[in-house]
């Protein structure tokens, strides 16, 4: 869908999936050729936006997208997109709908790093859970660029500097 590429992720098929700035492509190993996922604005089955930041794959076999505009768009077993966006009402929704990193931890747990920070998406209680302003300032100008969990089950953010998340055991992730 486009030459400029902003992530690549392979699934547990095999397929491989190529996130550009202009759509989402699925490219299966043993068939020929691409399937191109874009924004249908008439549609809300499609993908949220073309702009694809972000993409993992849950244990389930669901695969997520952040996008730069449109939420995070799930998609579940190979059919439709379910999307999830920011409602400024609603802090049950991701605290912004530019989602630029993605990582599920060994618990199940989907964290979301966004253009406001970090949140999480509990599957158990089918909600999101934004993370109280964790660089002790302004939050809209905290923007996650990646995440990753360490061996101790601390999560670790790339943003304006280094952050880690520490948890207790069986704490939820709103808390230290």
């Amino acid at each position: 869908s486009d030459d400029n590429v902003t992530k690549i992720a392979e699934d547990f098929s095999g397929a491989l999936w190529v996130g550009t700035i202009n759509g989402l492509n699925r490219l299966d190993m043993y068939a020929s050729g691409f399937t191109i996922y874009r924004h249908l604005p008439a549609s809300k089955k499609s993908l949220g936006h073309d702009f694809v930041l972000s993409m993992i794959e849950d244990q389930g076999g669901d695969l997520w997208f952040g996008t730069l505009g449109g939420g995070v768009s799930v998609l579940h077993n190979g059919g439709t997109f379910v999307h999830h966006r920011h409602e400024a009402s609603n802090p049950n929704t991701p605290g912004s709908d530019n989602i630029r990193a993605l990582l599920q931890d060994r618990t199940g747990i989907i964290w979301l790093g966004t253009g406001h920070g970090i949140d999480v998406y509990e599957p158990d209680m089918g909600k999101f859970i934004r993370i109280p302003q964790i660089d002790q300032g302004d939050s809209s100008g905290f923007w996650t660029h990646c995440l990753c969990e360490g061996r101790d089950g601390s999560i670790w953010a790339g943003a304006n500097g280094l952050v880690r998340i520490r948890r207790r055991e069986g704490a939820s992730p709103d808390g230290p």
